[in-house]
């Protein structure tokens, strides 16, 4: 059976704020897309806007090093962009060994929300260490009277599946935006987004979107990130079982596919 034992429920009315992470390494904004008309988009998705989007990308994802440009960002930050923060990413490395994040608002929006850009060194999983790290922060109570509402995570990576468990134990819903068989993280999810069709709607829309987000600050990070929720996650022996069970339903997917072509 390669279907998840339960399906994901439909959008509804999902509790509020929705705070969406991004993992770019593994979900590209499509091209020429910005920020803004993708934010549009999860709106629709969603049924609600979201209050915070953060996006983590490492330094090789957002550099195109044949073409020594930076398409990716700059058609995310489309207004937003400018030469000062161009030159910064050339020289990235010296700048920023630690990475950097590029906090932007809308305060033209009708309803004001903030977003920011994560971009790290080429460490192996290091954006998703930073992911993983701000996630946790942000869903676990702060009070007795903290309000829970849904965390939206855009990647196939399987391991994102124990922050999952981890936001669900906290009180909070998770919506997830993949590949059909991503079945770890959709099987965990409260309401699954297929995210072909989401790229789709983005790369649809008015390129404009909407009023766009303006740069606040680009800072850098510092050495001492706590990485340990992510080593947690890979460490996890539910998702090592989750991930085995995924490569052995691709490798069987792709035999299956191979038969129906000769």
């Amino acid at each position: 059976d390669l279907e998840p034992s339960e399906e994901p429920a439909v959008v509804q009315d999902l509790p509020q704020p929705i705070l969406v992470f991004w993992d770019l390494d593994n979900k590209l904004l499509p091209r020429y897309v910005s920020l803004a008309s993708a934010v549009t988009t999860l709106e629709d998705f969603l049924h609600a806007r979201p209050q915070v989007v953060q996006l983590y990308a490492s330094y090789k994802s957002v550099r195109i090093r044949e073409e020594q440009d930076y398409h990716l960002l700059e058609s995310a930050l489309a207004g937003a962009w400018s030469q000062n923060l161009k030159d910064s990413m050339k020289s990235f490395p010296e700048l920023f060994p630690y990475g950097a994040r590029i906090q932007l608002s809308q305060e033209a929006a009708e309803v004001p929300s903030s977003a920011s850009v994560t971009i790290t060194p080429m460490q192996s999983q290091a954006a998703d260490c930073l992911l993983t790290r701000d996630l946790l922060r942000m869903v676990v109570p702060t009070s007795s009277d903290a309000s829970c509402g849904t965390v939206c995570i855009i990647s196939d990576d399987s391991d994102f599946g124990k922050v999952i468990l981890n936001a669900h134990q906290c009180g909070w819903k998770v919506a997830v935006a993949s590949r059909p068989n991503s079945w770890t993280l959709r099987s965990r999810s409260d309401v699954w987004i297929d995210w072909a069709e989401l790229a789709e709607k983005m790369a649809s829309q008015d390129a404009a979107g909407g009023p766009g987000y303006t740069l606040e600050v680009l800072e850098s990070l510092r050495a001492n990130v706590d990485i340990s929720a992510h080593a947690i996650a890979n460490d996890d022996t539910r998702i090592r079982r989750d991930m085995k069970r995924d490569m052995k339903r691709d490798a069987s997917s792709r035999r299956n596919f191979r038969r129906k072509s000769r």
